[in-house]
């Protein structure tokens, strides 16, 4: 209902009933409903009214209710004003069509709360309608599936609880509920209600926007990760086990590597070591060998690993992360885990390895860069874990973490009950890698560069004075080549295949690029926003190798990919970038392989049916023929 925020939140006040009725702070909530008041007068009307009155009726006669449009602007809200009457009236019937069809509509997202609080309240009061109607109601229907309110929290007696919620073809033709062989009735299923989420979250998960055209959440203070969690895992930990579950992105491992939490980690086992050593041998025993504390617990999982090539076997890509993340700077790992979040690929075994590693008395500690896909992988522990508890368990009845490309959608420490068996799991925000494209990039466009499947290369036969545009942010320029057959080089790009590139004299890319830039070259997605991105820097890399058909040398580019480059001798190359965005150079390969079919000189773009790169209309592909052998 259009109905404000109040100067003070009185204890008798409709605010601080529906705060009440959703089990929730009066405060937040009254916060929230001044986000969405109609008017002053509305407000002082509706408060003069209601005095110890509840939500439905507080509502104004004639007051309007509203909801928001796509812009944020607010719109009348007829449906709303529809279901309240009736609910006043008692009209039950018409009530529950019309919560379904609220339900239904999107617009109302953005005053979910108030909604709620509202039917949950007029549902404790009104339980002998609502057993009767859902008693009699032909093919069963709930008023809590319509806002997934439990009724088991609703004090209704036994005698309201026994009505059906069947299919047709299960009725036995009186509207009551099927009884089973012995006269019980069965069982209705455990659903896990439907989270109420803050208008942040909603945006987030629906428009992949923070809440509003003008939303800045730059001016809000940082997460001090080291201060923070430095503090803690230095001191919290003598008798408890520690483990730290780093989470990074397996196609863009060097762009999405949490350097801050690998530099962290150092320094505290290095500190941890010491203190073994001093005391075990030092001239000051007094702490002794009961005060060491338990070595830490370095567990690394590689997101999206369903999205390398299957030329990238799991122990070729344990084995390559493993040593990578040593050579980042990252203690050695206990424990690699190729998963995929998005279909649980790998997920149970990692459950397993962490719920073995803290024990029963113990934390895990889930760091890593912002969109590394932390909260994806959150939400497919959690499935794994309802499935080994079963439904009606925590894990099956919590709500999911929200999950977005924006990055930073995490903005503090949250602990995750119903997850592990033991011990207990936190989330900490992502990690901010200023040298990435993804902050450089909007939000639409970082949407884009995610592939729909599995990575497939595409191999150009180079040679000095040509260069590889990949889309309208990189380009990367053959400058000299001591490479034998000719001076020969194989660059391999390792990106979504919806991205186009292009390959050609320098003089003549340079031309395409400046012309189709943020249009047929993308991303960036417009020409504005290519403006925005600024001009190229140069970084000159001198790579060698001696096989041209298996690279041995990456190149990558943090947010975007990563170019492989093969070579039977010497060679120098120029990366252009936007400013600050990291390039970086990785021995050995991570797929050391080329494509099938190379490109020839032109414009290339895998595309696959059905894919964003069809739907945007950006089609058009280079020709391709066989590699030697």
């Amino acid at each position: 209902p259009a109905a404000g925020a109040s100067s003070e939140v009185g204890a008798g006040s409709k605010v601080a009933a529906a705060a009440r009725a959703a089990g929730m702070d009066a405060q937040a909530l009254d916060a929230l409903l001044a986000e969405h008041a109609a008017t002053a007068a509305v407000q002082a009307e509706a408060e003069a009214a209601a005095g110890e009155e509840d939500l439905l009726a507080g509502a104004p006669p004639g007051g309007n209710y509203v909801t928001f449009d796509d812009e944020g602007n607010e719109v009348d809200d007829p449906t709303s004003e529809a279901l309240f009457t009736a609910l006043r009236e008692g009209d039950v019937e018409e009530a529950y069509e019309l919560a379904q069809a609220r339900d239904a509509s999107p617009e109302h997202g953005d005053n979910t709360m108030a909604f709620q609080a509202a039917m949950e309240q007029w549902i404790k009061e009104n339980p002998e309608q609502v057993a009767q109607f859902e008693a009699e109601r032909p093919g069963g229907g709930s008023f809590a599936n319509v806002r997934g309110i439990d009724l088991d929290d609703l004090d209704l007696d036994a005698d309201d609880r026994e009505f059906g919620d069947l299919d047709d073809d299960e009725s036995d033709g009186e509207g009551g509920a099927l009884e089973g062989a012995d006269g019980a009735v069965p069982a209705r299923p455990v659903r896990p209600p439907r989270a109420v989420v803050c208008a942040r979250c909603y945006s987030l998960t629906h428009r992949n926007q923070l809440r509003g055209e003008g939303a800045d959440e730059s001016q809000m203070p940082g997460f001090a990760f080291t201060r923070v969690l430095g503090g803690k895992f230095r001191t919290a930990y003598e008798f408890r086990r520690l483990v730290a579950l780093l989470v990074v992105d397996a196609v863009d491992f060097d762009g999405s590597f949490p350097t801050e939490a690998a530099d962290l980690l150092a320094a505290v086992a290095r500190e941890r070591e010491a203190k073994v050593r001093y005391d075990s041998g030092g001239e000051n025993t007094q702490s002794g060998a009961s005060r060491r504390a338990p070595p830490i617990s370095i567990c690394v999982a590689a997101n999206k690993a369903d999205l390398l090539p299957t030329q990238a076997t799991r122990m070729r890509l344990s084995n390559w992360v493993r040593e990578r993340c040593v050579e980042l700077g990252l203690p050695r790992p206990t424990s690699v885990h190729m998963v995929s979040a998005k279909t649980d690929v790998g997920v149970r075994d990692l459950l397993g390895d962490l719920e073995k590693k803290v024990g029963e008395r113990g934390d895990v500690w889930i760091l890593g860069a912002q969109n590394a896909g932390k909260s994806s992988l959150i939400n497919s522990l959690r499935r794994q874990r309802a499935k080994i508890d079963g439904p009606g368990s925590e894990a099956a009845m919590a709500a999911p973490v929200t999950e977005a490309h924006v990055p930073g959608t995490t903005i503090g420490v949250v602990r995750l009950p119903g997850v592990l068996k033991s011990g207990r799991l936190y989330d900490t925000p992502g990690l901010e890698h200023s040298h990435s494209l993804s902050l450089r990039l909007g939000p639409d466009a970082v949407k884009a560069l995610m592939p729909n499947g599995r990575l497939r290369p595409r191999t150009w036969r180079m040679a000095a004075g040509q260069t590889l545009l990949l889309g309208g942010v990189v380009r990367v320029e053959v400058v000299e080549s001591a490479a034998s057959g000719g001076g020969a080089v194989y660059l391999t790009a390792w990106l979504s295949g919806e991205v186009p590139c292009h390959m050609s004299k320098t003089e003549r890319a340079i031309e395409i690029f400046e012309k189709d830039r943020g249009s047929e070259l993308w991303p960036p997605l417009t020409p504005e926003a290519a403006e925005e991105l600024g001009e190229l820097v140069p970084t000159d890399v001198v790579v060698e190798g001696d096989n041209w058909m298996h690279p041995q040398t990456d190149v990558s580019v943090a947010g975007l990919g990563w170019v492989a480059v093969g070579i039977k001798g010497r060679a120098t190359l120029r990366v252009w970038a936007p400013q600050g965005a990291a390039v970086t150079t990785r021995s050995p390969a991570l797929v050391a392989d080329t494509a099938e079919r190379w490109e020839r000189p032109g414009r290339s773009v895998l595309i696959k049916k059905g894919t964003k790169a069809s739907k945007k209309g950006r089609a058009g592909s280079g020709k391709r023929h066989k590699k030697r052998a």
